[in-house]
C-alpha cells in the first residue's frame, strides 16, 4: 500500500476547497442576495458575543454556515460514493480504500462523513459557546482532524483512522478521469461527428470562451470580486447552442 504524501494531500485539499467555496459562491448567488456575501465574509471576524451582533447578522451567520457545512457535507458524499474520492484527491492521483485495501464502499462513505460532519459541527459550537471568532473555529478543525497525518506512518487524518480507511496513491486515476472521460466524450459521434481535430478544437473553444466571459465580467474593488458567474452562463449557453447547431447539421446530413 503506497500512501499519498503529504504534499499531494496538502495540495488536493487546497483544490476541495476551492471547489467547495466555488459551489457556496454559485448557491448564494442563485438564491439569495450575493451583496450578503460582504456581510458574511465581516461575520467571520466576529466574535460571537459582539455587541453588533444584531437579528439580522445572527440570520446570516445561521443561514450561510447552515448552508457551507451542507455543501461540504454533500460535496465529499457525493464524489466519494461515485468516485472513490473527491475531485481534490483524484486530480493528486489519491483514492480512499478501506481496511480491507478495496475502495471504500457505502458503509465507509457514510462513516467517514458522519464523522466529518461532528469534527464540522463541534468549533462551531465551541464558537458560540466561548465568543471566539469562525477563523479561530476552522484552524481548531484543521488542527483537530489534519495534525495526525503529520506523525502517523500511514498519514491518516482523524476521519481516515476514525473510518479505518486510507487515502493511497494511484497514478492512473486522475489520468483515466479526465484523460478517458474527454476522450471517450470527444470520440461520441453522436455529439462530435467530426474529425478527432476538429472535436478538440471545438472543446477547447468551448471552454477558452467560457473562462474568457467569466474574467471579462469581473469588477474587481479592493475587497472582494463582483458581476462573476458570467462564465457559467456561457458554458451552458455554448452548450445548447451547439445541440441546436447539430440537430440542424444532422438534418442536412440525413436523406
Amino acid at each position: 500500500m503506497c500512501v499519498l504524501s503529504l504534499l499531494r494531500r496538502f495540495v488536493s485539499s487546497i483544490i476541495d476547497k476551492l471547489f467547495i467555496l466555488i459551489f457556496f459562491i454559485l448557491c448564494i448567488h442563485i438564491f439569495f442576495d450575493v451583496t450578503e456575501l460582504g456581510t458574511y465574509s465581516a461575520i467571520l471576524e466576529l466574535s460571537s458575543k459582539s455587541r453588533i451582533y444584531d437579528d439580522h447578522l445572527y440570520k446570516i451567520d445561521i443561514l450561510f454556515t447552515g448552508i457551507f457545512l451542507l455543501i461540504n457535507l454533500l460535496y465529499y458524499f457525493i464524489f466519494e460514493i461515485t468516485l472513490g474520492a473527491s475531485l481534490g484527491k483524484i486530480w493528486m492521483s489519491g483514492r480512499f480504500i478501506n481496511s480491507h485495501y478495496a475502495q471504500i464502499n457505502v458503509t465507509n462513505v457514510i462513516s467517514r462523513n458522519g464523522i466529518f460532519l461532528l469534527l464540522m459541527l463541534i468549533p462551531v459550537i465551541i464558537r458560540w459557546l466561548t465568543g471566539m471568532t469562525y477563523y479561530h473555529a476552522i484552524a481548531i478543525y484543521f488542527l483537530v482532524n489534519d495534525m495526525p497525518t503529520l506523525f502517523m506512518r500511514t498519514h491518516q487524518s482523524l476521519i481516515d483512522y476514525a473510518s479505518s480507511t486510507y487515502l493511497v496513491y494511484d497514478k492512473n486515476i486522475c489520468k483515466n478521469f479526465i484523460g478517458k472521460g474527454i476522450a471517450k466524450l470527444l470520440n461520441n459521434s453522436k455529439y462530435f461527428p467530426f474529425t478527432l481535430g476538429v472535436n478538440r478544437l471545438l472543446f477547447v473553444i468551448w471552454i477558452g470562451i467560457s473562462i474568457w466571459v467569466e474574467v471579462s465580467n469581473w469588477e474587481i474593488s479592493s475587497h472582494a470580486i463582483y458581476n462573476y458567474c458570467w462564465g457559467i452562463v456561457a458554458l451552458f449557453g455554448i452548450a445548447v447552442t451547439y445541440l441546436l447547431f447539430l440537430w440542424i447539421y444532422n438534418g442536412f446530413r440525413k436523406k
